[in-house]
């Protein structure tokens, strides 16, 4: 696995919007993106996360979106997204893009890591699977609109 994790640039977003679309149009997500609508998430986690692609062979095959303020600076890092395409999963490459980010915000002083991911999702196990553990703290709640 000759992988790298890089920081994406704007002239990447159409490949990663598509990454987008494809992974969270899939069950158990089901979700509507467009090419449009992922252009504009994109965009705008731009303004205030750090944005990772994951590229092998010069092609980009996942990312992970990193919000570094949404909690207290310098203490929670919040993966907001991460997907890798389908037929690289199962692969290794999701945890070796999870490790590596570990390692890249511990090294910037960063004391956790926390995100949301869908109990019926791939990326729930991925995380177990290196050590990412669900809070015996804190609980994601919703209601019905």
């Amino acid at each position: 696995m000759v992988s790298k994790l890089q920081l994406v640039k704007t002239k990447d977003f159409k490949e990663i919007a598509k990454i987008y679309c494809n992974e969270f149009s899939k069950d158990p997500y089901n979700e509507k993106w467009t090419n449009s609508i992922a252009l504009k998430r994109l965009k705008s986690y731009s303004k205030f996360c750090d944005m990772w692609k994951l590229v092998l062979d010069k092609e980009i095959i996942g990312f992970f979106v990193m919000n570094t303020s949404r909690w207290f600076p310098k203490l929670v890092c919040f993966g907001e997204e991460q997907a890798i395409e389908s037929k690289y999963q199962n692969k290794g490459y999701g945890k070796y893009m999870l490790n590596k980010l570990f390692e890249i915000y511990k090294k910037k002083g960063y004391k956790y890591y926390m995100g949301i991911v869908n109990v019926k999702g791939k990326a729930l196990k991925l995380n177990k699977s290196i050590g990412v553990k669900t809070s015996k703290e804190n609980i994601l709640i919703e209601k019905m609109l």
